[in-house]
């Protein structure tokens, strides 16, 4: 579930997203990707809010951690029959992209997609992936305002990649985001059409827990070495596999999570992209 800038194909993709108390918000991104193209490649994030380069995690020590909370997630429904499925740093620079290297990604990100535009034409000829007119205007319109980490890849194996993790200041701190836009062909997505889903949605559950119920464990523990700030959360994980549901991204309101039970797994929505403006009055149901 993403947006690429040539043909690909991609699957098994987790996607982590959570407040954290600095205000900032986390998010998490891995998936096995092979480029189809036969040319320079790119995966395209649109991001809402404010980041920078120094807000991005290296996650070469702990790769494997979104597969570790999935695993443990699920051992403890397993295990107990459940039915039911500090960082604060500065924000972007007054350059408009920054550049750097993150596992076998050259990464771009800028405030806005003229940004984007601008880091490309850094990059060698073998090794610049062509966006689309259609694409761009699509970016430029859709989701003006908002800003862009562009991943550049340009093997024609599958890659594994390490995840790609960021801190962003986000425009507003009332929902939870998660970068479900997809587009595989280099093209503007349809954002009439369906499209199917292969991905697991990590988020912190924040509702009222009952000291007396035991259905679900309370906090996560991990063994990788992760930053502090991942330790011993509330983590959740929903896996979708072969469902169709309208194409667009996907969202948690933070006051739907507090106000809830422990139990009841939340309601996600699903809509299409808008400019940096409020957007929750711009919820459409989202249904697996």
């Amino acid at each position: 579930m993403c947006i690429t800038v040539n043909k690909a194909n991609l699957a098994k993709t987790k996607i982590m997203s959570l407040p954290l108390e600095s205000g900032n918000h986390f998010i998490a991104y891995s998936n096995k990707v092979k480029n189809l193209s036969g040319k320079p490649n790119a995966m395209i994030l649109p991001i809402p809010g404010i980041t920078n380069q120094s807000l991005f995690h290296d996650t070469t020590k702990y790769k494997d951690f979104m597969d570790e909370i999935t695993k443990k997630c699920r051992l403890q429904e397993d295990y107990f029959g459940i039915q039911s499925k500090g960082m604060s740093r500065g924000l972007l620079s007054a350059s408009s992209f920054d550049q750097f290297v993150l596992g076998q990604y050259t990464i771009g990100l800028a405030k806005g997609f003229e940004g984007i535009k601008e880091f490309l034409n850094t990059l060698t000829n073998n090794k610049r992936p062509e966006v689309s007119k259609e694409l761009a205007d699509f970016f430029q319109e859709k989701y003006a305002g908002w800003s862009f980490a562009i991943c550049v890849f340009d093997s024609d194996k599958t890659i594994d990649a390490q995840p790609i993790a960021f801190e962003y200041k986000p425009f507003g701190n009332g929902l939870i985001y998660f970068p479900t836009m997809d587009s595989h062909d280099g093209g503007a997505p349809d954002l009439k059409g369906f499209v199917s889903t292969d991905h697991t949605f990590i988020y912190e559950h924040t509702g009222n827990k009952d000291p007396k119920d035991r259905y679900y464990q309370e906090f996560v523990t991990l063994d990788a070495d992760v930053p502090s700030f991942l330790q011993n959360r509330s983590f959740r994980a929903e896996t979708s596999h072969d469902n169709f549901v309208r194409n667009g991204d996907t969202y948690l309101k933070m006051e739907d999570l507090k106000n809830s039970d422990f139990k009841t797994e939340p309601q996600f929505k699903r809509i299409s992209p808008v400019p940096h403006i409020p957007i929750e009055k711009h919820f459409i149901q989202r249904k697996f």
